[in-house]
C-alpha cells in the first residue's frame, strides 16, 4: 500500500547544540514524504540564506544526504 502525506512530510531532528563561535555543528533529520523529496536545504540566518546540495555561501556549507528507503 502506498499512503500519500496530505499535510506536508514527517521531519524528525535529533537534538542538537552549539555555541558561538563553534566551527560547525552536526545536524541529523529523517524526512518522510510521498511523493519523495527532491531536495532538501537550509535556511540559515534572518535573511533566508538558503544553503543546499553541497555548496557554500559565503561561510556555510553544507553536506546533504538524501537517502531512499
Amino acid at each position: 500500500m502506498s499512503v500519500t502525506y496530505t499535510d506536508g512530510p514527517v521531519i524528525e531532528c535529533e537534538s542538537t547544540s552549539a555555541y558561538v563561535n563553534d566551527f560547525s555543528v552536526f545536524l541529523r533529520c529523517e524526512v518522510r514524504a510521498r511523493p519523495p523529496l527532491t531536495s532538501i536545504y537550509w535556511l540559515i540566518d534572518d535573511n533566508n540564506t538558503v544553503v543546499m546540495d553541497n555548496k557554500s555561501v559565503g561561510d556555510y556549507w553544507s553536506i546533504d544526504m538524501v537517502r531512499k528507503t
